[in-house]
């Protein structure tokens, strides 16, 4: 019987904080609309669905070079 092949290779350190990282900024995306719903908060940035794209691009930066 053949084995089949591995769908995707195992986690490491920066796919954990990377997801880590858009955990949080659902988490903060969705703090800030209970607050504006509130009225405590003036406006809210929606960024739902775009967590993604939102840590890649902040992984994708070098301190001191960008």
């Amino acid at each position: 019987m053949e084995r089949l092949p591995e769908l995707a290779p195992p986690a490491t350190e920066l796919h954990l904080r990377m997801y880590r990282d858009m955990l949080v900024a659902r988490e903060l995306n969705e703090r800030m609309f209970a607050l504006n719903r509130q009225e405590r908060a003036a406006f809210v940035v929606f960024g739902a669905g775009r967590e993604a794209a939102q840590v890649g691009s902040a992984h994708a930066l070098q301190r001191g070079v960008d």
